[in-house]
């Protein structure tokens, strides 16, 4: 809950042993609470294998009356585990292994149709 609203804090996906979770701090606004021509932002990180380190950045979410537009930049890259001598050195070494995850967006579109809503998104790649 965020100033009495539904709110997500966390998603957690598994497949067989592997487990990734995503986090959002302050947590993901419910949309459909949201007031019109309104904005909510801040923060997420997705982790798979604790030891493998996680890819952080900044979510946007803006809503007109009907459509939700929300955005997600993993800006910071991938964030290795720096006990993990192997991975430091990789990631100095082979920086592209930390930045490529800055190179990318992923946008969102919602639309809402009286109790229904429908989203158009994917992931694009920024060229940085």
């Amino acid at each position: 809950m965020m100033n009495g609203l539904p709110a997500i804090s966390g998603l957690k996906q598994r497949h067989r042993e592997h487990v990734l979770n995503m986090s959002f701090e302050p947590a993901f606004p419910d949309i459909a609470s949201m007031k019109s021509n309104s904005e909510a932002s801040g923060v997420f990180e997705i982790e798979g294998h604790h030891s493998t380190g996680r890819i952080e950045g900044v979510y946007t979410v803006k809503k007109s009356d009907h459509e939700t537009h929300i955005t997600m930049i993993p800006s910071k890259g991938w964030v290795p585990k720096p006990d993990r001598f192997s991975l430091r050195f990789l990631y100095r070494v082979a920086k592209v292994f930390r930045h490529w995850p800055k190179t990318y967006i992923w946008e969102a579109a919602i639309i809402e149709d009286g109790d229904s809503f429908y989203m158009q998104s994917g992931w694009k790649r920024t060229g940085r």
